[in-house]
């Protein structure tokens, strides 16, 4: 099984930037979250439901 490096989303919508296709690229900051729990990690990078 492969592993996907860092930057995935970018090369992604690069690869698909010329076809009639929508990309999200959605992810953390690179920092440690000690001490926060996910819900509060998750806010903090604006991925949530809403």
């Amino acid at each position: 099984m492969a592993k996907i490096g860092g930057h995935f989303g970018q090369k992604s919508a690069s690869y698909l930037g010329g076809k009639n296709v929508r990309v999200l690229n959605y992810g953390f900051i690179k920092k440690f979250y000690d001490g926060m729990s996910a819900e509060d990690a998750l806010k903090e990078s604006r991925i949530t439901p809403e």
